[in-house]
C-alpha cells in the first residue's frame, strides 16, 4: 500500500516522517530490576519501605504498595530504591494476558521485585508519561514479538533494550500527546465509577421493587405467555446485509436486569 506523503512505515506502524524510530536503549537507561527478600526471614516484611510487585503494575500510578519491607531487607538484598515518577513494566509471566503489557509509573519511593524492570528517559529525548502511554499501547504486541521462553516468557535487559519506539522529536509534542491521552483516561475512570455507582442504586431499587409483597400472586411462567415458547435455528451467522433478519445466538443476549434474582 502507499503511503501518504510525509508518513514512512516503522516496525509498530506508520508515523510522520519528522517522527523518531528508534530502539529502546537509545532514548532510556535503567534496564534494571529488584529482587524478593529471603521469605523465611519474617522481619524483612515488617518495614514501611513499599515493595512493588508485578501483579501492581496494572496501567497505574503507584502510591501504595500490598507489601512493605524494611531497611535490613533492602540492604541484605542489594535492593535500589527507586524514585518516585519512575516507569516500570513486567518483564516475567508475559505468557499470561493479565500480566503481558502490563505497566505503571511510580507515585511513591519504593523498591520492587524481580518481575519488575525499571526505565528512566534519556535528557532531551524522551517522558516518562510519552513512555507510559506508548507502552500501554504497544506493550501487549512487543511481548508477542520480543519476548523469550517456552513455559513462561520474560524480558531480558538485553531484550528490552532492543524493544522498538516512535516518538514525536520534541518533548513538547511528546507531553501534549501524553496529556491529552492522560485526561481521556481520567474521563474514563470517572465514567466508570459514576457507572459502578448507578448499578448500585439500580440494584437497590431492583431488591425493593422486585421483593414479593402481600397480595402478588404466584404463577408459572408459561401461565403468563400468550403462546408457547419456539426454538430458532441453528445456523452459521453471515455477513450483516439489512435486508436479512436479524440472527441473535443466546451469547448475545444479556439479563433484562443486568442481575440474577435472590430471595
Amino acid at each position: 500500500m502507499e503511503l501518504k506523503k510525509g508518513y514512512k512505515q516503522t516496525e509498530v506502524g506508520v508515523i510522520p516522517e519528522d517522527w523518531v524510530d528508534c530502539k529502546f536503549e537509545d532514548v532510556l537507561t535503567g534496564f534494571s530490576s529488584g529482587q524478593t527478600p529471603y521469605r523465611a526471614i519474617d522481619r524483612y516484611y515488617t518495614g514501611n519501605i513499599p515493595w512493588i510487585t508485578s501483579g501492581e503494575l496494572n496501567y497505574n500510578t503507584i502510591t501504595d504498595t500490598i507489601e512493605k519491607i524494611t531497611k535490613e531487607a533492602v540492604v541484605k538484598t542489594n535492593l535500589k530504591i527507586i524514585p518516585k515518577g519512575t516507569f516500570l513494566f513486567a518483564i516475567t509471566g508475559l505468557e499470561a494476558a493479565g500480566t503481558r503489557g502490563s505497566c505503571a509509573i511510580t507515585g511513591i519511593e519504593a523498591t520492587t521485585n524481580q518481575s519488575c524492570m525499571a526505565l528512566y528517559p534519556k535528557k532531551d529525548l524522551i517522558t516518562t508519561d510519552y513512555l507510559f502511554q506508548f507502552y500501554v499501547k504497544y506493550g501487549d504486541w512487543l511481548a508477542l514479538q520480543y519476548c523469550q521462553g517456552t513455559k513462561q516468557q520474560s524480558y531480558t535487559g538485553r531484550i528490552a533494550k532492543r524493544l522498538p519506539i516512535v516518538l514525536p522529536p520534541t518533548i513538547a509534542e511528546q507531553t501534549a500527546i501524553a496529556t491529552a491521552l492522560s485526561d481521556a483516561d481520567a474521563l474514563i475512570s470517572r465514567l466508570e465509577t459514576l457507572i459502578a455507582k448507578k448499578r448500585a442504586i439500580k440494584q437497590g431499587a431492583m431488591q425493593q421493587l422486585l421483593k414479593p409483597k402481600k397480595g402478588w400472586v404466584v404463577k408459572k411462567l408459561g401461565d403468563c405467555l400468550s403462546k408457547s415458547p419456539s426454538y430458532g435455528i441453528n445456523a452459521a451467522a453471515v455477513a450483516y446485509s439489512d435486508i436479512l433478519p436479524t440472527y441473535t445466538k443466546s451469547n448475545s443476549i444479556s439479563r433484562i436486569f443486568g442481575y440474577g434474582l435472590r430471595y
